[in-house]
């Protein structure tokens, strides 16, 4: 992992880090720089950290920052990366990302060991960590994340503790994304000197590494970004709000999907607003993502988005309990599961363990993924949905 130490007038140094998995099985060597190629090409097996504390001046025009004029005012890029345990190891990597993610505190994971990042990487996600994901989620929405200032970042640092941060940044290695930190001025210069560094490889499922701007081009859009890609990482955001001062990336993402059954989907979510941290609004997306891998025909699903609302609806009303939902849910799945001749065995095994509170078996699941293609959709589908059923567990179950 490589960081950076930006000192803010009369504050304590806030550490604003690039999260990387990397293919090491020790220690960083201390003093050696390594280029992206590198740690993009990591396996999920072997996390390990590389920390380069500097300051804002230090990194003008370092060469670790290639063409990268890092001024003004902080903006994070995203480049999320699901790690997939496919035969050949590759790493599908969704790099349409824009500005959605959240910016990262590592003040406490800077100094974790690599042992204990190990054991706790398959740790519980707890309710501190969902409300710092609720803010960050917020502010990204109030399209504050563009102009999200150091003082602002602090700030909001402040008010969790060196746990909740530890927390947080240990979902986020879990999950397979990787950040990149860059100022402003320099966003769009850093990202073409990455695009430089990585050419795509043969067989590297790589879309181009370029900024989108704020107006669109929607055939530029379809020649940056698959389909296939584009509705993987639709399904993996099925559930953020929607609103006019939305990241870019979202109307993109809505354009891309067309009239196909996602954007049916994307439609509802958005009008429902349900994005929440309780038990209702976890069943709800649980669903929606069910409803979107199934591919059923259009008067399957809009009969399934009426009964989700309904009963998540009945939930906060108090009509019925939690209890309840889950059973009604899981007759929901049964119905829809009967309406593909091939129902997904993975994501049928994950979301019932999902509704019944328990841990999936990581090691299931990987030797399950090992004999699918990396071109299978519906295998990087059910990875996808698996991550998300484990990150928005009310209870916290995860693998």
């Amino acid at each position: 992992m490589k960081g950076a130490a930006f000192p803010l007038p009369g504050r304590k140094v806030l550490r604003f880090a690039v999260h990387y998995v990397l293919p090491l099985e020790g220690r960083v060597p201390r003093g050696l720089f390594l280029w992206p190629r590198m740690i993009l090409r990591g396996s999920p097996s072997f996390p390990s950290r590389l920390h380069v504390e500097r300051t804002l001046d230090d990194l003008e025009g370092a060469s670790l920052w290639p063409s990268a004029g890092l001024k003004g005012q902080l903006a994070v890029v995203g480049l999320e990366g699901e790690l997939l345990p496919s035969a050949a190891g590759s790493q599908l990597l969704h790099l349409l990302k824009g500005l959605l993610e959240e910016p990262l505190f590592p003040e406490a994971f800077l100094d974790v060991e690599k042992k204990r990042v190990l054991r706790d990487i398959k740790g519980l996600r707890d309710d501190k960590e969902a409300y710092l994901w609720y803010r960050l989620r917020e502010r990204v929405a109030r399209g504050e994340i563009w102009g999200l200032s150091l003082e602002a970042m602090a700030e909001e640092a402040s008010r969790c503790t060196p746990e909740d941060l530890f927390t947080f940044h240990r979902r986020l290695l879990q999950d397979g994304r990787l950040f990149v930190g860059v100022a402003g001025e320099g966003a769009e210069a850093f990202l073409s000197s990455l695009q430089e560094i990585l050419p795509p490889g043969s067989g590297d499922p790589w879309p181009p590494l370029r900024p989108l701007p704020p107006t669109v081009d929607p055939q530029e859009v379809d020649e940056a970004l698959g389909g296939e890609e584009a509705r993987l990482l639709m399904a993996y955001r099925a559930g953020v709000p929607w609103g006019s001062r939305e990241g870019y990336v979202l109307r993109v993402i809505h354009h891309l999907l067309g009239s196909s059954p996602a954007s049916r989907l994307f439609q509802v979510v958005r009008e429902e607003k349900a994005w929440s941290y309780d038990v209702g609004s976890h069943l709800d997306r649980a669903l929606s993502l069910l409803v979107l891998e199934a591919a059923v025909d259009e008067e399957t699903l809009a009969h399934a988005q009426t009964a989700m609302a309904d009963e998540v609806a009945a939930l906060q009303e108090g009509a019925i309990d939690g209890k309840a939902l889950t059973s009604a849910l899981r007759l929901r799945r049964e119905e829809l599961r009967y309406e593909r001749e091939e129902p997904s065995f993975l994501l049928d095994e994950s979301l019932e363990a999902f509704l019944h509170g328990r841990t999936y078996r990581w090691e299931e699941e990987e030797e399950v993924l090992n004999t699918l293609e990396l071109s299978e959709l519906s295998g990087v589908a059910a990875r996808l949905r698996l991550d998300t059923l484990y990150r928005l567990h009310p209870g916290g179950a995860s693998p």
